[in-house]
């Protein structure tokens, strides 16, 4: 908890972070219809068996998520030398910061529904930064020893649905309880919850 709890603080203590620009709620508000948006999408995706690309929007919400997160906590500081960047700009870090697993552990929504086992697996691939490279590879084909392949042909469906759920509660996690809004939108992660759980279940 305490190594979360401090890597959470050097990212907002960032001097080349990017904070949230005035006002602050307001903004805050249009990050969180914009996930929305990103999450339907998900979800329709889904509903069409696109399963590599709803992985891949899924882990995008949950690194916007963190962004919007953590840009109301900072505050202005001096920058670092030209060249420097704020570190939210790695993929790794923001999916590192989405999850603290202890806390996320505690609720039994997901790990009802898709195990324990791989709810931790899911939990400890973006806390050790391992998801990066899932990510990529739901849009990119490739060759290997002569042979084609596409992420439709990678992805599992299983996993890429479990992924969804998982995605769906870091996001309900991190963003709601702070505005108005976030209340409203947490009505809509429920729904997109029990629509994903339907689709998981037929798929076992």
């Amino acid at each position: 908890m305490n190594g979360y709890i401090n890597f959470i603080q050097s990212i907002i203590e960032d001097p080349n972070g990017i904070k949230m620009p005035e006002p602050i709620s307001e903004n805050f508000d249009r990050c969180l219809v914009y996930i929305n948006s990103l999450l339907k999408s998900s979800i329709n995706l889904a509903q069409n068996n696109q399963t590599h690309l709803v992985l891949f929007v899924a882990i995008t919400a949950v690194e916007e998520a963190t962004k919007a997160e953590i840009y109301c906590f900072r505050v202005n500081k001096k920058t670092n030398p030209r060249g420097s960047k704020d570190s939210l700009k790695k993929h790794d870090i923001k999916h590192k910061a989405a999850v603290n697993k202890d806390v996320l552990l505690i609720g039994k929504r997901v790990q009802d529904i898709i195990g324990k086992e791989l709810t931790e697996q899911i939990y400890d691939n973006f806390s050790k930064g391992k998801t990066r490279e899932l990510r990529e590879s739901c849009l990119y084909f490739e060759v290997k020893n002569n042979i084609l392949s596409f992420p439709n042909e990678k992805i599992d469906n299983h996993i890429a649905l479990a992924y969804l759920l998982a995605c769906i509660e870091i996001i309900d996690d991190k963003l709601v309880g702070w505005t108005n809004y976030s209340f409203q939108l947490s009505e809509d992660l429920d729904s997109y919850f029990e629509i994903i759980k339907d689709i998981y279940l037929l798929n076992l």
